[in-house]
């Protein structure tokens, strides 16, 4: 459902305290815990006359009036204004919350369900045997938006993916109520990072925050200490616990991780004994506390629950010290072990002995044995870590077999304290990072070292999805990472190319773009970083770009590793920098107006550029329309009469990687020659051929993999400055040869010396080449991009662009 609006804060208190009647996806334990970040106590309750509906399209259901029916649920109690306000905005406008009457008899044969909320049947005096008026939540749309079909929690919560893909909803939902944040959708000339945004929301929203308050906190009995500091008595609902003023600097630099914080009242060299000035503060303190207890997201943070309960001198020594697997607290530089945690799975808590980690690893001990649940799992796996409340979640990403692929995988912990779950998931974060797990000032060296991401989307590309995997599958493990983005959704051809070319602010600052897509969004981008004036006095070549597959073709995704959803994932996080290659065309045409054009993956033209672009309006096919288009381009046999002047690459031979200064855009770098009258220049003596006739295949290949399913040129490097030139010319092997070549595509076995392809298919390593048609114009093609026909200039530069993919070892 929609979660635009905030809930209307006009609604009064009364009814926000009232219990909450749910049915839906507000049974599940682990949707609350998301929401909420605890369980409050619960009762099974039957609501009559009204019946549960699926809504059409959605994994939820809803409930409107229906005569002899009834709907089984519970009732949640004792929730808090900002509990109720949560809900409300997880339920957006398509719900009104409505008072509705329950019954609470007969209903001993409530069942539970593995994953739902926890419930009592209460005292049979006081709870069976009544009817409670309390609220619920009820359709507010049409019904014809909903499936005349019954809802189970059941089927809910044994949908797998479909139930994985609603909590990630649930946890972007419960972030968003906080920051509100907005995406950039159209093209701006520059605009705030992330945390700027929540910024300027959170200075528009003040007077919103100050009107969903925790209870009262009060500062006074201001006394002076034995060592001569000045202590504050502070009381709120939790007790009484005493502070001094640089306990609440203290708690002052820790909230600012969370967002802006109103200013402390300033210090005082001389005089600070003064009694005046002493009941001046403390009324300045008790404020500035006031305005942080009443904040919806420092009022739920752990630096403030600990400010508030008691002992924080251990935090200011570093957080709580831990216990090692049978022995005494400590803290060592390579291990730390917590105890007395739980490990949920399948929504079942099992008390553990230990958590231990390294390093290197991480590992679980169960209490019964001591001996680990399963292998320790490589830190270089974390890929993030959040916490709520008492709990926290670590996210890895593994490598599993058969087929070899990575796999994300979660651990779920329930902690001892919010303060043992806040310490947990900072040191699992430095493990994310790379980062020691015994460093010394944890909180700093996680705020300088974390991303700061560009990311792209493409919502055309493909079968659509590209939205909805940036939204529902990369975009909550980013911020599992603790790290900051700024997003562009695009919303026509060639909007990337315009914004990346004409922001004013520096690409410099992120430290990765994210390009969620197939290869028509990589073209744009690295069309337009080519065009900007700062590309070298900005270093902006070394700044990795990364690509999330969602186009039917993904090319650089493929040939960088990054095969799917899941390892895009760990690459964008925990990938390792590669070089690529890149080929610089030029137009040598007196009468083309056009720019350079700068590719990472292919040039094609006759037979696979017509494919790719023939089948351009079958790209909700995937991968499938390229079967099509090879099938329908066979038949046709078409071919393109040229001329190909190709400067081979000699056996051995080593291409050298330009100096970073040296613009690759100069004419200064090229290898091509011209004589006195401009023109070109092609010297046998320096190693210049040609090759010319009709030619029924043309592919030059930056890339090994031109597809999923067309391994086209499987001995050509990322980085080796050299290109492969696959053609058939002068040839006209038979439909069915031309079909077994399309078979061995697949494995890259069309250019082995002992294929029977060999006698017409053929090709050469390369570093430029020069196309001169001689035929009538057709399609050209670079990277899946038709470009003007014409006279065709193009060389190879070694090792320019900077990709992030998996460990080059483990690219599968």
């Amino acid at each position: 459902s929609s979660k635009k609006k905030m809930s209307s804060n006009e609604k009064n208190d009364e009814n926000k305290r009232t219990p909450l009647f749910v049915y839906g996806s507000l049974l599940s334990r682990r949707v609350l815990l998301e929401l909420i970040q605890r369980m409050p106590s619960a009762q099974p309750a039957i609501l009559s006359n009204y019946k549960i509906c699926c809504v059409k399209g959605h994994s939820y259901p809803a409930i409107v009036p229906s005569a002899e029916n009834r709907v089984m649920g519970m009732i949640l109690m004792n929730l808090s204004p900002i509990e109720m306000s949560i809900l409300e905005y997880f339920e957006g406008d398509e719900y009104r919350l409505t008072p509705v009457t329950v019954s609470v008899r007969e209903i001993e044969g409530f069942q539970h369900i593995q994953g739902m909320v926890k419930f009592s049947l209460g005292d049979n005096s006081s709870s069976k045997n009544k009817d409670l008026t309390v609220n619920t939540f009820t359709w507010g749309l049409s019904e014809s938006k909903l499936e005349d079909t019954r809802w189970s929690i059941r089927s809910f919560l044994t949908s797998g993916e479909h139930f994985e893909d609603f909590i990630r909803m649930t946890r972007r939902t419960r972030k968003d109520y906080f920051s509100n944040r907005s995406s950039i959708l159209n093209h701006r000339e520059d605009f705030s990072s992330s945390d700027q945004r929540r910024e300027s929301v959170a200075a528009e929203r003040q007077e919103d925050f100050h009107q969903v308050t925790q209870e009262p906190v009060v500062v006074t009995h201001p006394y002076m200490t034995g060592q001569g500091f000045v202590a504050y008595k502070v009381m709120s609902e939790h007790g009484v616990v005493l502070r001094r003023y640089s306990d609440f600097s203290s708690l002052y630099n820790r909230l600012i991780q969370f967002g802006p914080v109103a200013s402390l009242p300033g210090k005082k060299l001389f005089g600070k004994n003064d009694e005046q000035f002493i009941e001046e503060r403390r009324i300045a303190l008790e404020r500035w506390l006031s305005t942080v207890a009443s904040h919806p997201v420092f009022s739920q943070s752990e630096p403030l629950y600990t400010f508030l309960h008691g002992d924080i001198g251990k935090h200011e020594k570093g957080l709580i010290r831990s216990k090692s697997l049978g022995g005494p607290d400590q803290a060592s530089d390579s291990m730390i072990t917590f105890c007395n945690l739980k490990l949920i799975e399948q929504d079942t808590a099992q008390p553990i002995a230990a958590l231990q980690l390294t390093d290197r690893s991480f590992s679980v001990f169960r209490l019964a044995t001591g001996n680990q649940t399963n292998t320790p799992i490589p830190s270089s796996s974390v890929i993030g870590a959040e916490s709520f409340g008492v709990f926290v979640c670590v996210y890895t990403s593994q490598i599993t077999t058969n087929p070899p692929k990575r796999e994300l995988v979660r651990y779920l912990f329930e902690c001892s304290s919010p303060a043992q779950s806040i310490e947990v998931k900072t040191r699992f974060l430095l493990l994310s990072r790379g980062l020691s797990i015994s460093s010394g000032d944890m909180l700093s060296n996680l705020s300088k070292s974390k991303p700061h991401f560009l990311v792209i989307v493409s919502p055309a590309s493909g079968k659509k999805k590209g939205f909805e995997i940036w939204r529902d599958e990369v975009c909550g493990y980013l911020e599992a990472a603790d790290a900051v983005y700024d997003e562009l959704i695009t919303t026509h051809r060639n909007h990337a190319k315009e914004f990346v070319s004409n922001m004013s602010r520096s690409l410099s600052h992120y430290s990765a773009v994210i390009l969620v897509g197939g290869d028509g969004i990589v073209y744009e981008y690295i069309q337009g970083l080519f065009s900007r004036e700062d590309l070298y006095s900005n270093n902006l070549l070394d700044i990795p770009l990364v690509t999330v597959p969602t186009g039917s073709g993904n090319a650089l995704a493929l040939n960088t590793g990054n095969i799917d959803v899941s390892t895009a994932i760990y690459a964008i996080l925990r990938g390792e920098n590669l070089k690529l290659d890149i080929t610089k065309f030029e137009r040598n045409d007196k009468d083309s107006n056009s720019a350079n054009i700068y590719s990472l993956l292919s040039f094609s033209w006759g037979l696979f550029a017509d494919l790719d672009v023939g089948t351009d309006a079958y790209r909700w096919m995937g991968d499938t329309r390229f079967v099509y288009g090879t099938l329908k381009e066979i038949m046709a046999q078409k071919t393109v009469l040229a001329k190909v002047h190709i400067l081979p690459v000699i056996e051995n031979q080593k291409i050298d990687i330009l100096k970073s200064d040296i613009d690759i855009r100069s004419s200064d770098t090229s290898v091509f020659e011209k004589d006195s009258e401009g023109k070109l220049v092609f010297d046998e003596n320096k190693g210049w051929k040609v090759i010319e006739g009709d030619f029924l295949l043309l592919v030059i290949c930056n890339v090994r993999y031109l597809s999923a399913d067309c391994l086209m040129a499987p001995s050509v490097r990322l980085d080796d400055g050299q290109l492969e030139f696959v053609y058939i010319v002068n040839e006209t092997p038979s439909k069915t040869k031309l079909l077994e070549v399309m078979s061995k595509l697949k494995d890259g076995t069309h250019l082995s010396s002992t294929s029977s392809t060999s006698s017409f298919l053929k090709s050469v390593k390369i570093r430029a080449f020069y196309i001169e048609p001689l035929t009538k114009s057709s399609t050209m093609v670079v990277d899946g991009e038709p470009i003007p026909f014409g006279p065709v200039q193009a060389e190879q530069f070694r090792s320019v662009v900077t990709v992030k993919s998996q460990p080059i070892s483990q690219i599968i």
